[in-house]
């Protein structure tokens, strides 16, 4: 059986009520917490249980942020207006830098199609679904956009 987007997304939204999505902010205020410098050599990698992974671009890097830890969990806490961080770990790998809002090369937004407004329609009335208003947000552009590359592939 295959399934649509907006199927897997219906599965998301149930796994964001049983908390496994609650580290969602934690991406949005990454790079502002850590500073220019450190967001391209370390990006968040992964969060479940209170835990952070993080990727890091060298093991002096991560020997580094090891010195960090304590003042990164503080920040993006603080950031994120609750306690969700109560351990760091740090992981050597690739790291592929969180582009902020402003950095958006416009190659990126001319590849973007129109919305078909039924799909958009449904997009919003599945994201509806999620209390907070960050995730929603962040969900709907993700599948505003998803839905826009894939009636360019000819797949919507």
């Amino acid at each position: 059986m295959r399934y649509s987007g907006l199927q897997r997304m219906d599965a998301v939204l149930k796994k964001h009520e049983s908390g496994l999505l609650e580290g969602a902010p934690l991406w949005n205020h990454w790079n502002d917490v850590v500073g220019p410098a450190v967001a391209k050599k370390a990006q968040p990698l992964s969060f479940r249980g209170g835990v952070l992974w993080v990727t890091v671009e060298t093991a002096a890097w991560m020997q580094e942020l090891q010195y960090l830890t304590e003042t990164i969990m503080d920040g993006l806490n603080r950031a994120c207006g609750r306690s969700l961080v109560t351990e760091i770990r740090f992981r050597q790998g690739h790291v592929v830098p969180i582009r902020t809002r402003e950095k958006r090369r416009s190659s990126d937004l001319a590849s973007e199609r129109p919305v078909a407004p039924e799909t958009a329609g449904k997009i919003r009335q599945e994201v509806g679904k999620v209390k907070d208003a960050e995730l929603r947000g962040l969900l709907e552009r993700f599948w505003m956009r998803a839905a826009s590359r894939s009636a360019e592939d000819g797949d919507g």
